[in-house]
């Protein structure tokens, strides 16, 4: 890496040979009007420019199916719901998305795909679908260092209804209490008692 000053700029320029060993010469503005600040820079510009090199190279190429294939294997199937909660949408996902280069996956694709399953599912459904993925896109860039596009996932985002609860009275709770057979009826009352979940009653 070397300086150079030119009339047109106050700041120096850094100048280095391309990672990919082209021969083609980078040139990048330092920012710095100081000669020690902007070799500093430089230095930073050039490894920066190594760095988004080899993470291209490595991850340029691989597919959405990898990445999906990826993440289910070493993060999602450890999780308690991933069957019933993320496998599904997971599938979704590769189902829309194919075996296309996962770096090429923008904000619109995205979008497009939220489009097409609110057509069949609720909008408390897409927005989870988005979850999983937001969550597999973040390990793809910060776990992997794939080469991915920035998402604004606030921009796919579903407005969701508000929950409607219905509340037991202390009558509505026996009248269910007398239908049901002594384990089931011991179920619901230690859920009433409880209010936790089903799956965490179980």
């Amino acid at each position: 890496m070397w300086l150079v000053k030119t009339s047109r700029s106050p700041y120096w320029q850094a100048r280095y040979p391309h990672p990919d060993g082209s021969g083609v010469i980078v040139s990048r503005s330092t920012g710095q009007e100081g000669k020690r600040a902007a070799e500093a820079r430089g230095a930073e510009l050039e490894a920066e420019a190594q760095r988004a090199y080899e993470r291209e190279r490595v991850g340029g190429a691989v597919t959405a199916l990898h990445v999906i294939e990826e993440y289910w294997e070493t993060e999602a199937s450890k999780l308690k719901s991933a069957v019933d909660h993320v496998f599904p949408h997971l599938a979704r996902i590769q189902e829309f998305l194919g075996d296309r280069r996962y770096c090429d996956v923008t904000t619109a694709d995205v979008a497009r795909f939220c489009d097409d399953l609110a057509r069949t599912v609720s909008a408390s459904t897409v927005n989870r679908a988005v979850s999983v993925w937001r969550r597999m896109h973040n390990v793809a860039a910060k776990k992997r260092l794939y080469p991915v596009s920035v998402i604004d996932w606030s921009q796919v985002m579903r407005a969701e209804p508000e929950p409607t609860q219905r509340k037991l009275s202390p009558d509505d709770v026996a009248a269910i209490l007398r239908h049901l057979p002594v384990p089931a009826a011991e179920i619901a009352i230690f859920a009433v008692a409880t209010g936790i979940r089903k799956r965490q009653v179980l």
